[in-house]
């Protein structure tokens, strides 16, 4: 389940402490959740990209049990630039790349008894996946918009 996407925070008005309680409701009912962070271009350009996530996943995170034993592959964070979101103007691999490299620090900080994998979103399309899903720190992508044509479905799969 996708929990916390931009569009839910920025025009449904989703707060952080709603989104940390439907990522517990996800955990405990056994769904996998997809917990999105990312920053808007204003925060962006008056340097709080970091601020900001660490903020969304300090709270995102903040009921989850710290003592729970998780596989791998049951727990995602997807790292979504907003001002990335539908524009056909994805953050650069190397920015996604140093940005989930911050998001596992924050996260290691955390000391849960689980790994979480951290995917990239934000105009992904078949121009653009390999350049993402190359890098060792992204685990995979989120993929919005492209999800909706067949041919770019088709086109990711067989990059994949």
């Amino acid at each position: 389940v996708i929990i916390g996407h931009s569009e839910r925070r920025h025009k449904l008005g989703e707060t952080d402490e709603v989104i940390a309680k439907k990522m517990k409701a996800a955990v405990d009912a056994g769904l996998i959740p997809v917990l999105c962070v990312g920053e808007t271009r204003a925060e962006k350009d008056a340097g709080q990209k970091e601020e900001v996530i660490r903020r969304q996943l300090e709270l995102g995170f903040s009921l989850i049990d710290k003592t729970l034993n998780l596989k791998s592959g049951t727990c995602f964070v997807a790292y979504e630039p907003v001002w990335a979101i539908g524009t056909g103007d994805p953050e650069t691999p190397e920015g996604a790349s140093e940005t989930i490299r911050f998001i596992k620090e924050i996260f290691s900080t955390f000391n849960f008894r689980f790994s979480i994998g951290i995917l990239y979103g934000g105009s992904v399309d078949s121009n653009n996946l390999k350049d993402f899903l190359i890098l060792k720190e992204i685990d995979g992508a989120l993929v919005g918009g492209a999800s909706l044509k067949k041919e770019e479905v088709e086109k990711m799969i067989q990059l994949v």
